[in-house]
């Protein structure tokens, strides 16, 4: 029997809650877009007119980006691959760790906010590749939950899988 692969999933709220805050932050660039465009005087506008293009576009595409990230990992989600006696680890670009089962202490199931996921405790975290180590996300979530690795958006039903595998 192949052994099932955990596939990370998107919570509908979370998807939502980017989604609206993304937006406002878009709808003030064109705001500020067509505000300036449309009150500042002629030789306001010759001055300021491409900083104010660039600030724009820039709160557009800062509220839209998020949004779309996470609609490509619900088409292309992180996945967990259960290989005997390792685990490996998947993004869309290919294989990021591969973890001995044998060097996983505990995991844990954890969710703060917007973030959820599986949080690992390893015997030698020191062992992690430096792309994960000097991570800033992965740093930030070290210090909310203590734990060596976090795997982001995987729900309860794959964190039991998990733990089923282990």
């Amino acid at each position: 029997m192949p052994n099932p692969i955990i596939r990370s999933s998107i919570r509908p709220e979370l998807k939502l809650n980017t989604l609206l805050n993304g937006t406002l932050i878009a709808v003030a660039g064109v705001a500020l877009l067509v505000a300036g465009g449309t009150f500042m005087p002629e030789r306001l506008l010759s001055t300021w007119g491409f900083l104010i293009w660039i600030v724009a576009l820039f709160m557009i595409a800062y509220g839209l980006i998020p949004y779309r990230k996470l609609t490509r990992l619900e088409l292309k989600p992180f996945e967990i691959h259960n290989e005997g006696d390792r685990f490996l680890f998947k993004t869309p670009k290919g294989v990021v760790l591969t973890l001995p089962k044998k060097e996983i202490i505990k995991s844990q199931y954890v969710t703060l906010g917007k973030v959820y996921g599986i949080a690992i405790w390893l015997k030698e975290p020191e062992e992690l590749p430096d792309t994960i180590r000097n991570d800033l996300y992965q740093n930030k979530i070290r210090k909310a939950f203590g734990c060596d690795l976090f795997l982001p958006y995987f729900s309860e039903k794959g964190y039991s899988e998990f733990q089923a595998a282990l």
